[in-house]
């Protein structure tokens, strides 16, 4: 059904809850924040919102995102981009760079508030310059697109190299594939798209060797696309739960429905169709997990 689409690695966003310089203030707090990302990271969700608000009327900034966060994406509550947005706020305010990149993310993206790509890129810059690892990822679609912004493919490039500097390897992977297709104006260019691959599996697996076998990743896919059908209104995020073993996936499962069934079986599709890059020597056998996001999302 869809024909015409881009993928686009992100980095998951991961709060950043307790800061060793605020633990001492937040000690009395930490074991309330502890408990509600345990909830949440369980999906109980009813729970969490109740550990979370609590911290967030006193002003934890932490606690203040990730309430913004499951307003934006309805865990457990009503999808409402309003409230969102006054909890994002005030977070940002705060200093949570978490916030200040998905506020930019729902500026950039018209979600409960105009599209304003002005503010986003503020946002995003703002992010950036305190040390996010997704911001600057976000920053170079701005600089790709030429959203709010003038295009500047070097630019764009310096971003997600520069994020992921900061560990964030698939926004190196998005590097990767724009130049082994020659994407949004790249100059094709196979040696950048190879380096590129190949230090980010070797971090990837040197990571996951300091882990069990089964390790659980978590991985944004983005895809943009322009069907007529699908501008009908069909949009959300399907995750997909499925095993690796060998660059091939299989027990592909649906772990959440994005609401529309056509989406839902194009992201198992998506998934079927990958090939995953080949392990270093020694990790070939391993089995891996993996929970992925596919956001399908309308484009302008």
């Amino acid at each position: 059904m869809i024909q015409e689409f881009c993928i686009k690695l992100l980095v998951m966003k991961v709060g950043k809850f307790v800061s060793l310089s605020a633990m001492l203030f937040l000690a009395g707090c930490a074991a309330n924040m502890g408990t509600a990302m345990r909830y949440y990271n369980s999906g109980d969700y009813g729970r969490a919102y109740t550990q979370l608000r609590r911290l967030a009327d006193k002003g934890d900034a932490n606690a203040q995102y990730q309430l913004g966060h499951i307003y934006a994406y309805g865990e457990g509550v009503a999808q409402n981009y309003a409230e969102a947005l006054t909890w994002l706020e005030k977070a940002a305010a705060n200093g949570s760079v978490n916030a200040q990149t998905e506020l930019g993310g729902m500026y950039e993206q018209g979600k409960g508030v105009p599209r304003d790509y002005s503010a986003a890129l503020k946002w995003y810059r703002k992010a950036t310059v305190e040390g996010d690892a997704e911001a600057p990822a976000d920053l170079g679609d701005m600089y790709l697109h030429g959203f709010g912004i003038a295009k500047d493919l070097k630019k764009a490039a310096a971003c997600y190299q520069l994020a992921g500097s900061r560990g964030n390897l698939h926004a190196e992977l998005f590097l990767a594939w724009l130049y082994k297709n020659g994407y949004y104006g790249f100059q094709k260019d196979t040696v950048k798209s190879n380096a590129i691959l190949t230090d980010v599996t070797r971090l990837q697996f040197s990571s996951m060797a300091k882990m069990r076998e089964g390790i659980h990743d978590v991985i944004f896919v983005h895809m943009e696309y322009t069907k007529t059908e699908i501008r009908a209104g069909m949009s959300g995020i399907a995750v997909i739960g499925f095993y690796v073993k060998n660059q091939k996936p299989f027990d592909i499962q649906l772990v959440k429905s994005s609401g529309y069934p056509p989406l839902d079986e194009t992201a198992v599709q998506m998934v079927k169709d990958s090939v995953f890059p080949s392990a270093p020597v020694g990790y070939e056998s391993k089995q891996l997990y993996f929970k992925v996001p596919i956001n399908f999302q309308l484009v302008p």
